[in-house]
């Protein structure tokens, strides 16, 4: 309905109508081809750009690539050098590790050693102070024997002097004094005083013999039993104890080896203290002792590093 309504309408065009409409389609259709080229041209424009952008973007590509691969092999062999470098390093503190876990094993076992010395120094030590007090004892009394046997001493000599000076007198007045009395006064020891004594009492009894009794009496000689003082007594005790005590030690020293060394020497004449008071003792290794760590005496001439067995 609308569309008959509508040709309806329309009227019959004029020639002057149909003209003007010429000339409007023909410069339309010259403003299209214009646009048409300006379109072209600048669609031609942009390929142009497009390409050599795509060119930059290529040449870019190619050096963003480059320069990331020189990065990388440049990080790379860096990585590798640190990891060498690394690996040396390693091994050379692996090599001090390893020597000062030698050291510390080293001093660990002169410690060992050191403790057991210092043990065996502290018995000794103990050892030797009793010993010290054993000696120190018998020195006291040997001093006080000493003492006592001297001042019996000087008692003795002086009864010998009174009994010489009594027989010279006898003698003398025997003589009807034919000896002449000495202007000095005769110097004796001992002994050599009481075998003059002996002999001035022997020409006295001849004398008396000879011219008062004249005849000759029968030579008796009286069996007379000389006991030991109390002072001799207590010396021949420590000279007894002593005897015992060297004894001891000679035949504890008969079972050592005839070719020690100074250190095995040193060692008997510890051994010959420790036999001293006649009590058993601990020696380095002893039955109820633990064996760890062990070591061994040497002779001065061994050299070398000490290896636990």
């Amino acid at each position: 309905m609308f569309q008959k309504k509508r040709i309806k309408s329309i009227r019959p065009s004029s020639p002057n109508t149909h003209t003007s409409q010429d000339l409007n389609l023909s410069s339309d259709q010259q403003e299209l081809k214009l646009e048409l080229e300006r379109a072209q041209d600048e669609n031609a424009g942009l390929k142009q750009q497009l390409d050599i952008q795509t060119q930059v973007n290529a040449e870019l590509k190619k050096l963003l690539v480059a320069s990331i691969g020189n990065d990388f092999q440049y990080r790379l062999e860096r990585l590798l050098r640190d990891k060498s470098r690394y690996e040396i390093e390693i091994q050379t503190l692996t090599r001090k590790i390893n020597d000062l876990l030698e050291d510390i094993e080293k001093l660990t076992i002169k410690c060992d050693i050191n403790q057991s010395k210092l043990a065996g120094s502290r018995v000794l030590i103990d050892e030797l102070n009793m010993h010290k007090s054993v000696l120190s004892v018998q020195y006291n009394d040997c001093t006080n024997v000493i003492q006592r046997l001297l001042a019996e001493r000087s008692k003795i000599a002086k009864e010998l002097v009174q009994a010489h000076s009594s027989l010279s007198l006898l003698n003398e007045m025997a003589l009807n004094n034919s000896r002449k009395h000495l202007s000095i006064s005769p110097k004796f020891d001992l002994i050599q005083l009481s075998s003059y004594v002996q002999t001035l009492a022997s020409s006295l009894y001849n004398y008396l013999k000879q011219t008062i009794f004249h005849q000759q009496a029968n030579y008796r000689q009286l069996s007379i039993q000389l006991e030991l003082t109390e002072t001799e007594t207590c010396a021949l005790e420590i000279l007894q104890s002593h005897t015992s005590v060297s004894s001891s030690v000679q035949a504890s020293t008969n079972t050592i080896d005839k070719k020690l060394n100074d250190i095995e020497q040193i060692e008997s004449m510890i051994n010959r203290l420790k036999l001293v008071s006649q009590k058993k003792s601990h020696e380095r290794f002893h039955p109820t002792t633990r064996y760890e760590n062990l070591t061994l005496n040497c002779c001065r001439d061994c050299s070398g590093e000490i290896y636990i067995v």
